[in-house]
């Protein structure tokens, strides 16, 4: 499963394309960036329907006061109020074997921890995906990564047959 790393001061996921995704070949810059940039969206888009991490259903309600100083209804929940704590959700990093999801906003980290663990919030957890998430978005990403992994398998069979590329 996916790593999270979070405390009021740094919050960071981590994805394993072998060991999350089932990718155990080199796949390119462009595809890991798709697959990366589809998680942030997924985080998302998840996040302003209201539902939250790896437990179904719906946010826990707002209060009445908040909802009313947001305006929304108090079953609304979509941790959204100016947007700025969901915007700083970005892609810090793409290596060979993972991505590195985090917030690149110091003001919002400690807003975002605290929704996510119930520290000083109700709790509403967010920060992650989901297995079947991961999932969705190879499918989404299937015609990259079969092309990325014919040229891998070209490679290997140039190799072992001793092409030279210099």
């Amino acid at each position: 499963m996916p790593r999270t790393t979070a405390s009021e001061s740094f919050m960071l996921l981590e994805v394993d394309f072998s060991t999350d995704l089932g990718i155990n070949f080199e796949i390119s810059e462009d595809t890991k960036s798709l697959i990366a940039d589809a998680i942030v969206t997924q985080i998302k888009d998840r996040t302003q329907a209201g539902k939250p991490l790896g437990t179904g259903g719906k946010f826990i309600k707002y209060s009445e006061a908040y909802a009313a100083k947001k305006g929304v209804g108090i079953n609304d929940v979509d941790l959204t109020l100016s947007e700025d704590m969901l915007n700083a959700l970005v892609v810090d990093d793409i290596q060979d074997d993972t991505i590195q999801i985090m917030f690149d906003n110091d003001e919002v980290i400690a807003r975002a921890f605290n929704h996510h663990t119930g520290d000083t919030l109700p709790k509403r957890p967010f920060f992650g995906i989901q297995k079947n998430e991961l999932a969705n978005i190879k499918r989404e990403a299937s015609t990259l990564i079969a092309r990325d992994r014919a040229q891998a398998a070209a490679i290997d069979a140039s190799i072992s047959e001793g092409v030279d590329f210099g």
